[in-house]
């Protein structure tokens, strides 16, 4: 039994937590869950009326098995309760917060180029650490497709005192003028009881995400003029659309974890048809159920063309590499959002660079289909060793 304690200080305080973490990965999960809750969107998801369903929220397990290369044709079976998923990633100055959303089909109505099984698409929210006890959402980088849209968030929603306000945003400023990449715009918010929320969009058919508003569907007419639902959070509750137009559906909020632990996994194993993943971070997809149409139709259908978000990339950032919106947040939103304040990249928890060091994996030995020039030794060094130390009074 120890006596005679001296007050810890902040980073025996950080490492004693760290200790926690490394013992029970899950320790931070109830903080995590209310965290992702608080800084989720209201989701505008446009709906395709030839096949409505199709653009409906869903799990990606929704068919009780965990190949997702039978989705497509199973997607008759599926009952539509919402989801969306979320995983949580911390530095000293903020949270990293990924969404996803998850569609059996990318699917195309009419003639066409391409389409495919399965479809995960999100974005990253970056929270700023302000005092309160789930911080400021400063930015978005938002997945569409092959690209990455990114917004900041405008002055008069900070939250802050304006004279503050014009202090913290300064370097925003600076953003819009010398960022690597360039922005798409402020975000736009509503208030949801009591909270004040993101406003984001989802295409219909291929279910590309950027900040609201954007595409066919505002959410603002009524359903003889736009088709489309809008989503809202829930803790514990998934809702159903009752149609392809439908203004009030809760979707549930449920950790990315256990889809990231089906990867850890299958990595060592020899993929088959039963096999969830086709390559790092690659849902497996076929050609079956319709995929494509008939041969007059000029459909293509794509296989293995599902990213998770430790493989979504952009095509053309000039900088940041596949995978590191969930493997290295803090370096692909100092690539994006360049001056960003007061900004640190040591992770006090990052449960997947964690887990991909448990397992061993370095620059020189990489999981099969991982980006390899994501710099995953140069990660690991910015991970808050599991160190610590406890002074204590003398007896």
């Amino acid at each position: 039994m120890l006596t005679s304690a001296a007050p810890l200080d902040s980073p025996t305080i950080r490492a004693v937590g760290n200790l926690v973490l490394s013992v029970n990965p899950d320790a931070f999960e109830s903080f995590d869950r209310e965290l992702a809750f608080h800084h989720a969107p209201v989701h505008y998801q446009d709906t395709d009326s030839s096949a409505s369903s199709s653009d409906f929220l869903t799990r990606w397990d929704y068919d009780g098995d965990t190949r997702p290369n039978n989705n497509w044709e199973n997607l008759a079976t599926a009952d539509f309760e919402a989801v969306a998923y979320y995983s949580v990633v911390e530095t000293e100055t903020h949270w990293y917060i990924v969404y996803s959303f998850y569609h059996p089909r990318d699917w195309l109505d009419g003639a066409g180029s391409s389409e495919h099984e399965n479809d995960l698409e999100g974005f990253l929210s970056v929270v700023r650490k302000d005092g309160t006890p789930y911080g400021s959402l400063q930015g978005l980088i938002t997945v569409f497709h092959n690209e990455f849209p990114s917004y900041r968030r405008g002055l008069e929603t900070s939250g802050l005192d304006e004279s503050v306000a014009r202090l913290e945003w300064s370097s925003l400023e600076n953003i819009l003028n010398e960022n690597n990449v360039d922005l798409d715009g402020e975000l736009a918010f509503s208030e949801v009881d009591g909270v004040l929320r993101v406003k984001t969009t989802q295409q219909a058919n291929g279910h590309g995400v950027k900040a609201w508003p954007s595409g066919n569907f505002g959410g603002e007419r009524s359903c003889l003029d736009e088709d489309g639902i809008i989503y809202y959070p829930s803790l514990d509750k998934s809702g159903i659309p009752d149609s392809g137009c439908d203004h009030n559906v809760l979707y549930k909020l449920e950790p990315l974890w256990p889809l990231w632990e089906q990867q850890l996994k299958e990595i060592g194993q020899t993929r088959d048809s039963n096999s969830t993943f086709a390559t790092w971070g690659v849902l497996q997809g076929n050609m079956n159920g319709g995929c494509g149409g008939l041969l007059f139709s000029l459909k293509i259908c794509k296989k293995n063309s599902a990213n998770t978000p430790w493989r979504w990339d952009a095509s053309d950032d000039g900088g940041s590499f596949g995978g590191e919106i969930a493997l290295d947040p803090a370096k692909i939103t100092s690539h994006y959002f360049k001056d960003f304040g007061d900004f640190d990249n040591i992770y006090l928890r990052n449960r997947y660079l964690q887990d991909l060091e448990r397992f061993g994996y370095s620059n020189s030995l990489l999981p099969r289909g991982f980006d390899s020039n994501l710099d995953l030794d140069s990660s690991y060094e910015r991970l808050q060793k599991q160190d610590i130390a406890i002074r204590m009074d003398e007896p």
